[in-house]
């Protein structure tokens, strides 16, 4: 999600970019309080896709990630 606030700022689709950054300021604080927690990570990763329309490919791999090392690996075979 972090990237997501970054680029949107950068790209002028932002709201303002003082407000885009401080969202991605409180979204990679959020993702670094999930590490070794993919579990909780994973509703956090899905949102990313929901605002941005058109996710980079490493949002599935992240999401891949995520889903095996919570031991979801059925999932995780069908995001990567």
């Amino acid at each position: 999600m972090a990237n997501t606030y970054t680029w949107e700022s950068l790209n002028g689709v932002c709201e303002s970019p003082i407000i885009c950054f401080a969202k991605a300021s409180e979204a990679t604080r959020k993702a670094l309080s999930l590490m070794d927690r993919s579990n909780e990570a994973i509703p956090f990763i899905k949102k990313g896709f929901l605002l941005n329309p058109f996710p980079l490919h490493w949002y599935y791999s992240t999401l891949g990630r995520a889903y095996a090392d919570s031991g979801q690996y059925d999932k995780a075979i069908k995001a990567l």
